[in-house]
Formats: structure tokens, sequence, C-alpha cells
């Protein structure tokens, strides 16, 4: 186990899946969720895919970070064309973020 900001920068993935990794950060969390998102992206060679509650959920634990699902949407957009963004459950979405755009 280990923490993806530490990788070398060389590294590269086909994919990089972060299930459900947010909800815990503490300092910062909005900064950091941001951090480790363009990481990811940086390290992947063909897509992203990440998951979190979503801070449109009807209930929230007070110790939990919530993802704001627009927040997400352009954070995506602002790394590339190709974003899905799903919102589902009561509060939990998932992003998935493509390397190829879809043209």
């Amino acid at each position: 186990m280990g923490d993806v900001l530490d990788l070398p920068a060389r590294e590269t993935y086909d994919f990089v899946v972060a299930q459900g990794i947010f909800y815990l950060l503490r300092a910062d969390p909005e900064a950091r969720m941001r951090e480790i998102v363009r990481r990811t992206f940086a390290l992947a060679s063909e897509a992203v895919a990440f998951t979190a509650i979503s801070a449109w959920a009807s209930t929230r634990d007070p110790d939990e970070f919530y993802v704001d699902p627009v927040a997400a949407l352009e954070l995506g957009r602002s790394l590339t064309r190709a974003v899905v963004l799903r919102h589902y459950h009561p509060g939990d979405l998932a992003m998935y973020l493509y390397k190829r755009d879809w043209h």
C-alpha cells in the first residue's frame, strides 16, 4: 500500500482506478482530491476512474469528505474532453476520464 503521489513520474499504467479513497481525506480534502486526480490522470495512458461520496447525498457524516459533482465535472473537463460522470444511489458518484477523445 502506498500513496499515488509518491510514485515516480516515469511510471505509467494503462488504467488507474481510485475506488472510494477520498472520503477520509482530512487536511484540505478538496485540494488533495484534485491533486490525486491530476496525478492519476498523468500516470494513466488510457483512462482514470474514481468513485466518491457525493455532496448531494441526503445524509452526511461530519467526519467524511463529500465531493461536489459539479466541481468534479469541472476538474475532469480541465484534464480531458472525454469525461463521463455518473451520479447514482442516494449519494455516490463515479467519474471516468479518458485520454483519447471520442471523435
